[in-house]
């Protein structure tokens, strides 16, 4: 009947509780027909509950949450502690449902004391911060039931004896141990610690920027009383033994504000003094301006106030703090540069320390690993990324106003400005908001700061001072119906993603950054010049001005633009080559979701549908299956052809012309790489209907014949994907079909035989299959018809002519041949050999033909595959073949 229950079996019972008359009658206002049945304490698996953090304290505020230690039998098996979870969260979800924020810690102390318990989580540090989190916890801790903490037992001078003065109270039982829980004495901190901990509240300032340069501080004081800091915990509980009357003296934020002022003053660090002193204020959350006004005060604000007239506040200075909420962009950016200033202070004072006393932090590598990367992901800069300039300072820092001025320098260069105001003066474009070069840049960080929201006019603007030679250099000023585009992308941007950002778990982190969502943002940007074709083979691009926005599983949002000053920056191909290098290859990740935005204008939709289909067609390449990890996409964009491939990180490469795009292809490669073609790329060649045969993993060898005028002889021309998907194209005399293909089929199956005795291929067993295909032209594309072929060369008058390479060289001269039984060495002839070899065949042919000679067979075992230290392979003998085929049939013409 009450919130919570998950079955019969789940661990339940308090140690040494008794619900009193008010504690029912609450649960009465819950569950009415609740009846309570007490619980025998011998079977009670919960032996305490403690409620930590600012609770009952000066800092205690509406917004404080509940952080709860639950502390259980430490003998429960590991299927009821699931339960216990189970339990709490559902305890969590009712909370929420009461307007409470409510964390569990379930606890083992047996545990705890080794330091084995408290996983990492996004409420807690895990047990990277041991001593620490127990000091804060004895110094706050609020008993709600259950057993007392056994601390609470030992004088403060007995500190330095805590483990014989314990169990001397046991067995001499001054206490009982059912009545006492032990979370172990506060020793000395380990220097691991300190950086551990400082990481952590970096990350928790994201959130909380207050709280956590207090913490941050106190771990600097700690640090400076290294090897045995005077734990807060030690002087809250020697106050209590003084004057436990007193409680105002024993507030356990009281006393971290003064020993943090103790250490700032006697380092002579005023500036940072103000910021912990301000802090201090800002998470209290008291206004004291309006105090005067009050007929009644409480006693946080009563004693925050004395505190405030210790300091020598003014009421000007107490009125700006009370107004945070009313902070602007202007004044939330100010705020968090102080705040950064001093979170890097902290963190660098610390990771000091941990240098000067040689600490690697390595038992806890796992989960500093996890802190660093939520600390990068939150306060590191680089190119393009989104700094969140609002982390809880003010709830709203929206203008009605956002005017993103453009400025063209000497150097013919566009930058964006960022005002909250229409009309400009030359005092106000001293100090904008933001500058950039892309003014989708700034666009996207007003959005996601939320300075823009559906109540903001977002215009732009030529600035005054260089209009004029703007409109000289540039040919025209911004247009008129660009004012319009930014509501229009403002719309899209929410669409794309939604504020705020989904909460991550510890998972994300585990994992470099990937990317989750993506968006290309085309022609928003005013230019110069604009082309109007679109995007395919031709030679210019609808695109004027292209950015990519990225949001990662670290939640960063980055920028990446191509800048219409500065088209040969490389555009769209540079763009989709980072989009590609966001993208993990990985297939348990999610897909991320693809976002097209244009400005409405000339074929806008058409360019949309172009883009889309382009961006989908690259990432089937790389994401998902992986078989198709190490494909190779090509995409014609103005006239030149890019080629994508993912090896340990994603390549581009471009090329010219389509003789550079087929040598780069006939390269060797580390494993098999299948061709992938956009579908409007090279559509008039042949090659797009061998790259769309289906991945069999065979040798795929293609012929067309090449139209020739009548006075010429015919000549076919071969395509091969080898058994890596590297490609050989030669163009060779036509005869008919047999006398083309038989040998060519006989030569790479005795390369095969060859390949298969080395330890790169050895795999295969001998067993490629290598399939023909016959490639004709219709009126709309080409097709590859398949066709059988054998390795029988009996009544084509040919005879075995094989090729052996005398040692590792690439030179020609340097091959033996074999024709029949007859031997040509290199070393006999010399630069004569190829013309002693087709005199051989020449004297061996009926009518002394001088039709083309082919060799069938050839030995590389001692030549590498041009000169790389790749393995051969079968494109690797169809090269050298070809080589050695052009020079034999050059010689038989010769004579």
């Amino acid at each position: 009947m009450l919130p919570g229950y998950v079955n019969q079996e789940t661990p339940c019972g308090l140690s040494n509780f008794k619900p009193s008359k008010l504690d029912l009658q609450r649960i009465r206002g819950i569950s009415r027909s609740f009846r309570y049945r007490p619980i025998n304490d011998k079977s009670a698996k919960i032996h305490s509950i403690f409620i930590m953090g600012s609770m009952g304290t000066l800092g205690q505020s509406r917004g404080s949450d509940l952080d709860i230690w639950l502390c259980y039998e430490p003998s429960l098996k590991a299927a009821d502690i699931h339960k216990l979870h189970e339990k709490c969260s559902l305890i969590v979800e009712w909370a929420r449902t009461k307007k409470l924020d409510i964390c569990f810690f379930p606890m083992n102390n047996q545990e705890f004391m080794k330091g084995e318990n408290a996983p990492l989580s996004e409420e807690s540090s895990g047990s990277t911060q041991h001593c620490l989190l127990l000091d804060e916890f004895y110094r706050s801790a609020l008993h709600l039931g259950g057993r007392l903490p056994l601390w609470w037992f030992v004088p403060s001078n007995y500190e330095h004896v805590y483990t014989d003065y314990c169990r001397i109270l046991l067995e001499k039982r001054f206490i009982r141990s059912d009545q006492v829980i032990d979370f172990g004495p506060l020793n000395d901190t380990p220097v691991d610690e300190f950086i551990t901990a400082a990481i952590w509240q970096m990350y928790k300032a994201i959130q909380s920027p207050y709280k956590s340069i207090l913490k941050l501080v106190l771990l600097e004081v700690y640090a400076d009383q290294f090897p045995s800091p005077n734990f807060l915990a030690h002087q809250y509980k020697q106050r209590i033994e003084e004057a436990p009357e007193d409680i105002d003296n024993s507030d356990s934020y009281l006393l971290l504000i003064s020993r943090i002022e103790q250490y700032l003053t006697s380092q002579n660090l005023t500036k940072r003094l103000e910021t912990v002193r301000r802090s201090f204020y800002l998470k209290v959350g008291k206004s004291l301006s309006k105090l005067d006004d009050r007929k009644q005060s409480s006693w946080q604000e009563l004693l925050l106030k004395k505190q405030a007239d210790q300091w020598g506040w003014r009421k000007e200075h107490l009125i700006n703090l009370d107004n945070k909420n009313l902070w602007g962009a202007k004044d939330v950016i100010h705020e968090r540069q102080r705040l950064v200033n001093d979170l890097m202070n902290s963190y660098r004072v610390l990771s000091e320390f941990v240098r000067q006393h040689d600490s690697h932090v390595s038992p806890l590598h796992t989960e500093v690993t996890i802190l660093g990367r939520k600390l990068y992901a939150a306060f590191e800069r680089k190119t393009g990324k989104i700094e969140w300039i609002n982390p809880d300072i003010s709830p709203d820092i929206s203008e009605n106003i956002l005017n993103f001025q453009s400025h063209i320098d000497e150097s013919d260069t566009r930058h964006w400005r960022l005002f909250c105001q229409r009309e400009l003066t030359p005092i106000d474009l001293k100090s904008p908001l933001k500058s950039s070069r892309s003014l989708i840049e700034l666009a996207v960080w007003a959005y996601c700061n939320r300075i823009y929201s559906s109540k903001t006019s977002a215009i732009m603007s030529e600035s005054p001072a260089r209009k004029t030679t703007s409109i000289s250099k540039a040919g025209n000023s911004v247009a008129p119906s660009t004012v319009y585009a930014l509501s229009e992308l403002f719309v899209a941007l929410e669409s794309w993603q939604p504020l705020p950002l989904p909460k991550l778990n510890q998972d994300n982190y585990r994992t470099k950054p990937y990317a989750q969502a993506l968006m290309l943002i085309v022609n928003v940007e005013p230019t110069k010049t604009s082309a109007n074709v679109a995007v395919g083979a031709s030679s210019t691009s609808l695109i004027s001005a292209i950015d990519l926005v990225t949001l990662n599983s670290w939640n960063e949002v980055l920028v990446s633009s191509s800048h219409p000053s500065n088209q040969s920056c490389g555009g769209f191909p540079q763009l989709l080559t980072e989009m590609l290098a966001f993208i993990t290859v990985n297939a348990q990740a999610p897909r991320p979701k693809v976002c097209v935005y244009c400005h409405q204008g000339f074929r806008s939709q058409s360019l949309t549908h172009r883009l889309e289909e382009v961006i989908t067609q690259a990432m089937d390449c790389f994401h998902g299956n992986p078989e198709q990890h190490h494909s190779r996409f090509i995409l014609c964009y103005e006239g030149r052809y890019h080629l994508w491939q993912y090896q340990t990180h994603v390549l581009h490469h471009s090329f010219d012309c389509k003789a550079e795009l087929y040598e780069h292809l006939a390269k060797p490669q580390q494993r098999l790489s299948p061709l992938i073609f956009d579908h409007l790329t090279l559509q008039d060649t042949p090659l797009t209907a061998m790259a769309a045969l289906s991945n069999t993993k065979a040798i795929q060898v293609g012929y067309r014949l090449l139209p020739t005028e009548e006075t010429q002889p015919p000549m076919a021309e071969i395509f091969c994907f080898d058994e890596r998907g590297s490609l050989f194209v030669d163009q060779l005399p036509f005869h008919d079909e047999n006398s083309l293909l038989r040998p060519l089929h006989q030569f790479i199956r005795s390369a095969i035989n060859r390949l298969c005795l080395t330890e790169h291929h050895q795999e295969f067993f001998g067993v490629y299959p290598v399939e023909f295909y016959r490639l004709t032209k219709s009126s709309t594309a080409w097709s590859a018809l398949r066709i059988e072929i054998t390795t029988d060369l009996r009544n084509l008058n040919f005879f075995n002519i094989q090729a052996i390479a005398s040692n590792d060289s690439t030179q020609e001269s340097d091959y033996s041949f074999y024709c029949d039984d007859q031997a040509f060495h290199s070393l006999d002839y010399g630069v004569k050999t190829y013309r002693r070899v087709a005199s051989y065949i020449l004297a061996r042919r009926r009518q002394a033909e001088r039709y083309p000679c082919y060799i069938t067979d050839l030995d590389l075992s001692a030549h590498r595959s041009d000169g790389q230290s790749l393995s051969l392979q079968v494109s690797s003998y169809l090269k050298v073949k070809a080589r050695l085929e052009n020079k034999l049939n050059q010689a038989l013409q010769s004579i």
